[in-house]
């Protein structure tokens, strides 16, 4: 997963102490990025959102929030498969979504196995 974004670290000639990094982003495979936050904090993921546009541009990642839901898909069904997709679940954790029943429910366990999590507050 980590491979998205190759590191080669490579030694100046002839014994020189700096090194050179050289990044190589591979956009064959974006890692796939699932938001969960409460709507009440709308601004805060909308700036999240924002922060996130340069990988987003580079196609490094593919981000999905529960705003891309279409009308009419089951919600839960909807978000679970998102999240069993994702290989990063973001959590912009607040005192909203820690209150709210939607933004982390006890049901959520099952598919957050093997899942690198990013909680944020």
């Amino acid at each position: 997963m980590l491979g998205h974004v190759l590191l080669k670290k490579e030694k100046k000639e002839k014994g020189a102490r700096e090194d050179e990094f050289k990044t190589k982003a591979s956009t064959e495979n974006p890692l796939k990025v699932f938001i969960s936050y409460s709507h009440k904090d709308e601004a805060f993921k909308s700036r999240f959102d924002t922060a996130l546009k340069p990988l987003k541009r580079l196609e490094l990642i593919d981000v999905w929030q529960d705003r891309l839901l279409l009308a009419g898909e089951k919600f839960e069904q909807s978000i679970f498969s998102e999240i069993s997709k994702a290989d990063i679940v973001c959590l912009l954790i607040s005192p909203n979504f820690i209150e709210s029943e939607y933004c982390f429910p006890k049901k959520w366990k099952q598919h957050l196995n093997n899942r690198r999590l990013l909680a944020l507050w």
